[in-house]
């Protein structure tokens, strides 16, 4: 599928979530993203955010109520996103349950290069969040990582996965995947592309029972020779 198509069919998901793609909040959301993500939540001002999105400060408060509320509206925007390229994936022609784990995790990748400053919010900011909110974002998070750990679980019962607890194998996974927010850069040496292929490639080696033979492509052996900045 296409870029654009793939967007499109995002914004559709995101859209039916009833959340409001209106351009103006958008671009708000991923002003502020990129400020968090640079700055911190916490070192962050309204005034930041105005200056950055092109707005006065009051006109600010037209579109959003509280710091907090933008946060919680990057952090939405972050896992719909997410959660709406997993579906994508699970609705795709791809009727092999390994090669839909491949093409999860490579999905998964993908965001940190379409969307680095959002998935750093994502994984970082959550904290902040009130309580009634931070559940609203956890249950969103758990949708997403339900569908990770289900394909992994529906794996395991057609034999093709190592025996072990599939949401430990999930997290396990995710985790090696989500530290790219330390030390992942876009514009650096290695592609995103060739950094998640070779990611989704250890995760299927550790995830496969043994005589299970690789069929997923193998990353360059010269992007390791680089550093990601």
């Amino acid at each position: 599928m296409k870029d654009d198509a793939v967007a499109a069919a995002r914004d559709v998901w995101v859209s039916n979530q009833g959340y409001s793609l209106d351009k103006r909040r958008r671009h708000i959301l991923d002003t502020a993203a990129e400020l968090f993500a640079t700055n911190g939540f916490d070192r962050t001002s309204m005034a930041d955010i105005a200056q950055a999105s092109g707005l006065e400060k009051p006109s600010l408060y037209h579109y959003f109520k509280s710091k907090k509320s933008i946060l919680s509206g990057v952090l939405d925007l972050g896992i719909d996103d997410l959660i709406a390229d997993a579906h994508l994936v699970l609705k795709s022609d791809t009727t092999d349950t390994l090669d839909k784990l491949y093409q999860l995790f490579i999905a998964h990748s993908r965001n940190f290069e379409q969307k680095i400053a959002h998935v750093k919010a994502f994984l970082l900011e959550s904290r902040v969040l009130d309580q009634v909110e931070r559940e609203k974002y956890l249950t969103k998070r758990h949708e997403y990582e339900r569908i990770i750990i289900g394909t992994i679980g529906t794996a395991q019962a057609e034999g093709r996965v190592r025996d072990g607890d599939p949401v430990l194998m999930a997290y396990g996974v995710l985790g090696m995947f989500n530290w790219m927010v330390q030390w992942y850069r876009p514009g650096g040496s290695v592609t995103i592309e060739d950094i998640g292929a070779m990611l989704a490639d250890m995760a299927m080696d550790a995830l496969l029972i043994h005589d299970e033979p690789s069929r997923f492509p193998r990353s360059d052996p010269s992007a390791v020779e680089h550093t990601p900045t």
